[in-house]
């Protein structure tokens, strides 16, 4: 899933030009994440009355939500793959022709020199993955145990509880769409 959204964001930044740039990326990465992670709440809320048994998995009230929002991830899998266009990355192109070339003296000496630049690399990257990797798992920990807070300490019911962390978690769609709009008028450095 990390590899499908860094391909999303790769095609994203050469498909669409610098001035809708930012805007298109908040649209895609902001939005469509709060409104991916306030499905769960959300579902909770709707499929609150839903029990049944298919052997020995059995569906209830606590984790039919996330049957269901993990359904609608691999509808979104499918729908993203089946859509995504098939040229690929102008920059994955550019790379190829790189490496087809033969090295001369003096790219074999800045290749000793960029030892400490591939180690940097090399952190900056595994970094990029676990920050990839912990967001979503924070999260969804969060959501979790405020909702068991919620449930247990003031005795809420699932519907309050899961439309109450729902609505908590859609809030930074306003910002986002808002910081897109205002790329328009100002340079992303300048914001």
């Amino acid at each position: 899933m990390v590899l499908l959204n860094n391909l999303h964001f790769t095609y994203l930044s050469e498909a669409v030009g610098k001035k809708h740039r930012s805007n298109a990326t908040s649209i895609v990465m902001g939005v469509s994440r709060s409104l991916g992670y306030a499905l769960g709440p959300v579902f909770a809320a709707a499929l609150v009355y839903v029990d049944f048994h298919m052997g020995e998995l059995t569906i209830d009230k606590r984790n039919n939500p996330g049957f269901f929002v993990a359904l609608l991830c691999v509808g979104q899998l499918v729908a993203v793959s089946w859509s995504f266009p098939r040229e690929g990355s102008k920059l994955m192109d550019k790379n190829k022709t790189n490496e087809r070339r033969l090295p001369s003296t003096s790219e074999a000496a800045s290749e000793d020199k960029s030892k400490r630049e591939k180690v940097m690399h090399l952190l900056t990257l595994s970094w990029f993955v676990v920050a990839v990797i912990s967001c979503p798992l924070l999260i969804c920990a969060w959501e979790l145990s405020t909702t068991k807070l919620l449930q247990g300490a003031f005795n809420w019911s699932i519907q309050s509880s899961a439309l109450l962390i729902g609505g908590i978690i859609l809030c930074p769609i306003v910002p986002l769409l808002l910081t897109g709009k205002l790329t328009y008028r100002f340079s992303d450095a300048f914001i």
